[in-house]
This record gives structure tokens, C-alpha cells and sequence, in this order.
């Protein structure tokens, strides 16, 4: 394909935004990642967070595994992969935990616990693990856990204030996976949905030994978070037998496979960065001047990036997430804008509280909204993106994509004449 007359943007948007999404898949990048050695003991198996039904196939094709526990959200595991019986497979919930996420943080305790100083734990984590996995600290329970992060979710508190908050208040997160392995040998792989991929915010760090969070109740205050009283011990941090977890994927990766096929459409491929944070409509706006700028220009050009925004839901009872937030008000930005074009997902596939991956805009989408009596900016104001693309036909759907590097945008700039 390329840009010239025939192009179809909407099929171009589709096309870049699976293969961002393709790049991000386990089997392109965990294999050559896993330990080639064996140890005297045995090998244990724990994968985390919306990538582990990939990350786990990938890691039982090319190792022995002795037992394990796979954590996934509904929809997780990979077609065609079956789990051979000694490792068990719990779904468990996201945005906020349930049940089975208590049920899946105390099996992954034992389970680390019941390893020797012979043995090895593998310890594969991607984004979503921190609702997908919990213990609460005493005296909290399982619906104090659950309310906080029903409000974290509406406050509009970047991740990494999230999980500060979240490593605190729970047994497993913070490294207190690596605590209950005792004497075994930890390894950890990390695929990263965090800006600035920092590990210990990747699933809240269940292996990542570090201080005490001692700013998580002003975390708290700052986001109107009430927390029951609650004794955070501080942490012991033994690390002769927990590797330092490695990175083995993230947005980069997905934004260097998208910028290779605009190039090959036509377009310079221009990263904007892979980290980018802050309110999504406020970024959106942000980036139609930029593409306005590139509108006058001689060429086409595609700007990309990554990161993960924010949108304060408080009590508004909309569908939608931070993609079609980002995405519908970049539209009322540009202003019907005739050379323009552009799309914001989420890479595993679920934005926020719709079915929605995110959504694609044209220099028309404002115009079909007037038509259809759809205002725009009220649709915006009431977090409930999702109805107004669902209307237009405009929402990007793919169910779960057995990956997590977070949001990936681009923004199609074909100047007149190009």
C-alpha cells in the first residue's frame, strides 16, 4: 500500500495499529530472553498479567517446567494453547480484582514458598497483574482492595502513583513475590505497558525488591483515596538469589514495527516517544497543532507514539477509555481538518470500560456526528466516547491481542497534492 489516491485510511490505520500490536507478541522476542541452563533443583513457572498465556506457551516450548501458575484476564489464553496439567491456570479480574485474584496471589505465595535453594523460580510479567493478583496486608480484605482500586481507577492518578499505593497494600506486589521464594533462584522477564519502563511499576513489581513506598499515603491524600489503617511492614531485602528483572519488551518495540510499514505507505515516520503521559484530552490537543504544523507541508508524514494518558472519571457514568478520550477530542481539535487522519488504542485490546481497542477519526467524523445529532463535546465531557464511535462506526475491535505495551497512536498527515 502506499499514499498515493487509492489509499484507504481507514484500512491503513488498521493495518499500523496490528502491527504494533504483532511486534509486542511473545514469540518474536522471549525465547532468545529464557535461561538456556538448568538447575540442580527443579524449575517453577509463574506468568502474570494480560501477555502470560503468550509468554507462558513460549516459555513451555522451549524449557521444562515442573509445575506453575498462569494468571490471565478472561479471554487470555492464546487459541491453540493448551496448559499442560501441571500448571494450573487462574482468570482473574481487571480493572479490579476479585476473587480469583486473591485466590491466584495466595497460590503464587505458596508455590515460591514451597522452593529450595536448588530450585528456580521464572517469574514472567506483563501489564494488568497488579488487579489480576493480589493478597491483602491484615487487616485489610478483598473489598477494601477493591474499592481502592475502583477509585484509583476514577481519580485520574497517573500509574505510577497507582501502584505506589498498590504495592503497599499488598502481600505479593513489591517484591514480596521474591520474598516467599526463600533461598530459590528468581528470574524475572518483563514485558513493560509503563512509560519510562520501570519495572516496579510493571504488574506493581512482584519481584522487584525495594524500599518501603513511604509516600503512598500522600499518594493517597493527593487522589482522595481513603485507605483503611493498615501497618505496612518495612521490607527485607535479601538479593543473592533474585536476579534483577530484565526488560524484554515494550512500546518501542511497537512503535519501530509501526513506523517501518508508514515508511513502506509512503510516510515519514515521526516518534513523538513511546512514554508519553498526562490528560488525554490535553495531549490531544496538543498533538492536532502539531499535525495542523504538518499539514502545510510537502510531504506525508505519520506521527507516532506510546505512553499511557489519564482521564478523571469521577462519578460520570460513561463507556469508554483514555484511547477514545484521546481520540474524539483530537477530532474537536482539528476541526474537520480535510488532511488528517488518526487512531488511539490500546495494544491488549480493551480500552477502559468498553469493548472497544480505541477508535479512528476522519476530517469528517464531526460532520457525521452533527448528522447523526451527536455532540461531540458533550460526548467528551461525559467520558462516554465509546457510544458515540460505536454510532459511527468508528471503533477499533479486536478482543484480547495476548500482549500489553499500552496505548499506541498515530496520526496520518497527508498534506495537498501528496
Amino acid at each position: 500500500m502506499t499514499a498515493g489516491p487509492a489509499w484507504s485510511p481507514r484500512q491503513a490505520m488498521h493495518d499500523l495499529f496490528l502491527a504494533g500490536v504483532d511486534a509486542a507478541r511473545a514469540r518474536h522476542y522471549l525465547a532468545r530472553h529464557l535461561p538456556t541452563d538448568r538447575p540442580a533443583g527443579v524449575t517453577a513457572m509463574i506468568a502474570l498479567g494480560k501477555a502470560a498465556g503468550d509468554m507462558a506457551q513460549v516459555a513451555l516450548e522451549h524449557m521444562s517446567v515442573a509445575r506453575g501458575l498462569v494468571v490471565i484476564p478472561k479471554g487470555g489464553l492464546p487459541p491453540g494453547f493448551a496448559p499442560p496439567p501441571q500448571i494450573d491456570v487462574i482468570t482473574a479480574a481487571h480493572p479490579v480484582p476479585d476473587a480469583e485474584s486473591e485466590r491466584a496471589g495466595r497460590e503464587a505465595l505458596a508455590l515460591a514458598q514451597s522452593l529450595g535453594p536448588d530450585d528456580r523460580l521464572l517469574v514472567l510479567v506483563s501489564g494488568g497483574g497488579s488487579s489480576l493478583m493480589t493478597v491483602p496486608r491484615d487487616p485489610l480484605t478483598l473489598s477494601d482492595l477493591v474499592g481502592i482500586n475502583d477509585a484509583l481507577l476514577r481519580s485520574g492518578a497517573p500509574i505510577s502513583a497507582m501502584n505506589t499505593i498498590r504495592r503497599a497494600l499488598c502481600a505479593v506486589k513489591g517484591g514480596g513475590l521474591a520474598r516467599a521464594a526463600g533461598p530459590a533462584e528468581v528470574i524475572t522477564l518483563v514485558l513493560s505497558d509503563v512509560p519510562g519502563d520501570e519495572l516496579a511499576m510493571v504488574a506493581s513489581g512482584p519481584t522487584v525488591l525495594m524500599p518501603s513506598d513511604e509516600n503512598w499515603r500522600e499518594d493517597a491524600a493527593r487522589y482522595n483515596i481513603a485507605v483503611p489503617p493498615v501497618s505496612v511492614p518495612p521490607p527485607h531485602l535479601p538479593a543473592s538469589h533474585v536476579q534483577a528483572p530484565r526488560l524484554v519488551g515494550s512500546a518501542a518495540v511497537s512503535l519501530a514495527a509501526m513506523a517501518k510499514l508508514a515508511q513502506e505507505m509512503g510516510f515519514t515516520a515521526i516518534s513523538l516517544g513511546d512514554d508519553l503521559e498526562g490528560d488525554a484530552a490535553s495531549l490531544a490537543e496538543h498533538h492536532a497543532a502539531l499535525a495542523m504544523s504538518y499539514a502545510t507541508g510537502s510531504r506525508p508524514v505519520a506521527l507516532l507514539s506510546g505512553g499511557e494518558t489519564t482521564v478523571a472519571i469521577g462519578a460520570k457514568g460513561g463507556r469508554g477509555g483514555r484511547n477514545q478520550t484521546y481520540a474524539l477530542a483530537l477530532a474537536i481539535a482539528l476541526e474537520a481538518h480535510p488532511h488528517i487522519h488518526a487512531f488511539a488504542a490500546d495494544s491488549d485490546g480493551i480500552d477502559g470500560n468498553s469493548p472497544l481497542a480505541g477508535a479512528m477519526i476522519f476530517p469528517d467524523t464531526l460532520v457525521r456526528c452533527n448528522e447523526l445529532s451527536l455532540k461531540a463535546e458533550r460526548f467528551l465531557a461525559d467520558c462516554d466516547s465509546t457510544r458515540l464511535f460505536e454510532s459511527l462506526g468508528d471503533g477499533l475491535e479486536t478482543g484480547p491481542t495476548f500482549t500489553n505495551v499500552n496505548d499506541l497512536r498515530c496520526i496520518l498527515v497527508r498534506p495537498p497534492g501528496c
